[in-house]
């Protein structure tokens, strides 16, 4: 793995880049001929920047007319933070996430919570922001495309082969029929009743609203896990994705793990029947409460393959530390205080297609980041 170097990929080289865990993750592919897709969103806690829009810079790549596509996988504020000024500023992309957040039920707790900045729910705020921006960059301009709601085996993007440029499919894979009402459900669960005052809007399990995507490029696949779970409802999770005859039936070469490795988002047919032998698997920790991955679930996804890799230590932050009184004096307030996350940590996998191919992905990590298997 040799150290990454901020330049361009070339027109007939894939890219995919991992970025977190700030607050939050963030996917970025390069979809060939400088043309790119934003998967989620990402936020550097200490610089308050967009780590995706930094590299891209960095490399550069314009962002306003070089990304073709946004999407979020769900709603959830770890995934959508900062989602808002990644839509100003791609102002050529699209916009697509779940078709469940397209129902009544998800507007209106988005209309009723989402612009209530006393609500502290910043992934319904954000997706409100998100919304706000999008009707601004319609204004007056009717070939402004409606979002694409995304939803079991809908291609979402196409583009054919020609010269150095290769042949581009994007389809989501979820969320089913049986997932889309289990989520309208949870919806009307969250939505404040008439007079109730809520500080905040807690998300709950499972996630069945989930978007993942397979992106295929010329004869290369990758598999964006999401954070799609496993679920005891029929015709939900990954099971019904493995099971659907209507999917493309491609092996992918890439794994982005769901649900940062939990053993409630693994199906291990998606190993045996959607991936190649020893694929490359990427994901981002998650260390506020529940800690992920668990020793137990880095076991797991290194007997699946060799070539597992994290975006930063997968140990939990350390708890600081002051003196006896300032020690009383969190306890008597905010009971603990901690590190907050700090340098994003970045896994970059690029790839020739055609001739050039080398058979196998190029592996780069940027500090933090490291080898999952090893560590």
């Amino acid at each position: 793995m040799a150290k990454i170097a901020y330049s361009p990929p070339e027109p007939n080289q894939i890219e995919l880049s991992l970025f977190g865990p700030g607050y939050g993750e963030c996917i970025l592919v390069h979809l060939g001929c400088q043309e790119w897709l934003i998967v989620d969103s990402c936020v550097d806690q200490r610089s308050k920047q967009q780590p995706v829009l930094r590299y891209l810079k960095a490399i550069d790549v314009d962002p306003l007319s070089a990304v073709k596509l946004i999407l979020a996988t769900h709603w959830h504020d770890d995934h959508v933070r900062g989602m808002s000024q990644l839509v100003a500023e791609c102002v050529s992309a699209e916009f697509s996430c779940s078709l469940a957040l397209q129902r009544e039920e998800f507007l209106r707790l988005v209309g009723k919570v989402g612009r209530q900045e006393a609500i502290r729910t910043r992934g319904l705020a954000e997706f409100y922001m998100v919304v706000e921006r999008l009707k601004v960059r319609a204004l007056g301009k009717p070939e402004v495309p409606p979002i694409k709601w995304s939803d079991a085996n809908k291609r979402l993007l196409y583009r054919p082969g020609s010269g150095e440029c290769p042949e581009v499919v994007v389809t989501s894979l979820s969320p089913s029929d049986s997932s889309i009402s289990l989520a309208l459900q949870q919806f009307r669960d969250l939505l404040p009743k008439n007079y109730e005052r809520r500080k905040s809007v807690v998300a709950c399990g499972p996630n069945h609203s989930a978007v993942v995507l397979l992106v295929q490029v010329a004869d290369h696949a990758i598999l964006l896990g999401a954070d799609l779970e496993e679920t005891e409802h029929p015709g939900t999770g990954w099971t019904v994705i493995v099971d659907s005859p209507e999917r493309p039936q491609v092996l992918s070469s890439v794994f982005k793990v769901p649900h940062h490795g939990s053993v409630n988002a693994d199906q291990p047919r998606v190993w045996s029947d959607m991936l190649v032998e020893n694929p490359v698997a990427v994901l981002t920790p998650f260390r506020r409460g529940t800690k992920l991955p668990s020793e137990e679930d880095k076991a797991r996804i290194c007997g699946h393959t060799r070539e597992a890799y994290s975006t930063a230590s997968t140990k939990p932050l350390k708890q600081a530390r002051g003196d006896r009184v300032a020690d009383k004096i969190i306890k008597d307030t905010v009971k603990s205080i901690r590190e907050i996350e700090g340098q994003v940590g970045h896994i970059r996998l690029r790839r020739f297609v055609g001739e050039k191919d080398s058979g196998k992905w190029d592996v780069e990590l940027v500090e933090p980041a490291q080898d999952l298997c090893r560590s």
